[in-house]
């Protein structure tokens, strides 16, 4: 029987996506009966609570990013029976390199769009993706993208790589709509969960809201969860607005937390955009899942692989600027109603295609597992 090892620095306690992703990958194929192990890094993350990883064989590596690099490429290359496992690699550097370096042939990488871009670097441009992501990528027997946007950036790297095209999942099971709805109609609640960077539009959002007439721009509730490099950037835009004491900065909100955010939500909004000086962009938008799990409709801009994480009209809107975002709301706020019709559509969606059962499915097809 083949083995699956599952190799992600980035996974639990850590938080964000690709933790979130790489977790539920082998938490469901244990689930399933399959032999499954994980190699990861001793990182001190804040999600202890959340993530039942105790039951899943983990290998933990600790030290400086190099050293942990080194360790890691030790211990696989000095395991016996290497044709047995099937490996799926968090991202291409360091895991994927390091699992073709030592030996295996049975890999396959996930991709997520922002470690495929260039931005203005010369060594990225020239040496690091033309040459060592696309022989990493290639040597991969499958390339596993998250958005159709992802998997365009990795054959654009890699030409001869083997790539498929799967999008992201969620936990319908831990996200779940509220049992009862909130009858504040005169509160319009907003939410935002994203890393504080710049790129990710929250200034967007903010003119948006700004545009707002007085009296419908009232009404507004925002709240946003997060922590990053640009969290007092963010901050002095909110106090030079005109709604500063309507938005509440949160920090970070463990994942146990961020369901009931989403359902004392009436719209979920993350207006990220490609960002051409760095490498950063939303590959897909994990979270858009969350919120529509909820029952909670979403806003995002129709950039980067939000469009595979964002259905037009079936439990959310995708915009092109912030004068369209600044007429969406004011249409939602004077007919809220939409809002719940468009919740319940993002319910059932997520219920019809975008289980981790539909992922776990589609993965083991991919693997032939």
């Amino acid at each position: 029987m083949k083995k699956i090892l599952v190799f992600s620095y980035d996974y639990p306690p850590n938080d964000g996506g690709i933790a979130r992703l790489t977790h539920q990958i082998a938490a469901n194929f244990r689930r399933r009966g399959h032999d499954v192990s994980v190699l990861t890094s001793d990182h001190q993350g804040n999600n202890t609570e959340t993530y039942d990883t105790e039951r899943i064989p983990t290998h933990r590596i600790a030290g400086s990013r190099w050293r942990r690099i080194f360790e890691a490429y030790q211990y696989l290359r000095h395991l016996p029976e290497k044709d047995s496992y099937t490996v799926i690699c968090g991202l291409w550097w360091p895991e994927g390199l390091i699992a073709a370096l030592a030996g295996f042939k049975h890999t396959y990488i996930l991709t997520h769009a922002a470690e495929l871009r260039t931005a203005k670097s010369w060594f990225r441009k020239r040496i690091w993706l033309p040459i060592v992501a696309n022989w990493t990528l290639r040597r991969a027997e499958g390339v596993i993208a998250n958005s159709a946007y992802t998997a365009a950036l990795s054959r654009r790297v890699s030409p001869r790589a083997h790539v498929f095209e799967l999008p992201l999942a969620v936990d319908h099971a831990f996200f779940t709509p509220a049992t009862e709805r909130s009858n504040d109609s005169d509160c319009f609640r907003i939410c935002t969960v994203a890393r504080i960077c710049m790129f990710k539009g929250f200034d967007t959002i903010l003119t948006a809201i700004d545009r707002l007439p007085a009296e419908t721009k009232r009404r507004i509730r925002w709240e946003i969860a997060g922590s990053g490099p640009d969290k007092e950037q963010l901050r002095q835009l909110i106090e030079q607005s005109s709604v500063a004491d309507q938005i509440t900065m949160l920090g970070f909100v463990a994942d146990a937390d961020i369901p009931e955010l989403y359902r004392r939500s009436d719209l979920f909004a993350l207006c990220t955009r490609e960002d051409d000086r760095t490498a950063n962009v939303e590959g897909f938008g994990l979270v858009f899942l969350e919120a529509q799990a909820c029952g909670t409709p979403v806003v995002g801009t129709n950039a980067g692989g939000i469009p595979s994480a964002i259905e037009l009209g079936n439990g959310g809107w995708l915009i092109e600027t912030t004068e369209e975002l600044t007429a969406l709301l004011h249409h939602l706020i004077a007919h809220p109603d939409q809002c719940r019709t468009m919740g319940d559509k993002a319910r059932r969606r997520i219920e019809a295609s975008c289980t981790w059962q539909h992922y776990l499915n589609s993965l083991s097809e991919i693997i032939h597992i």
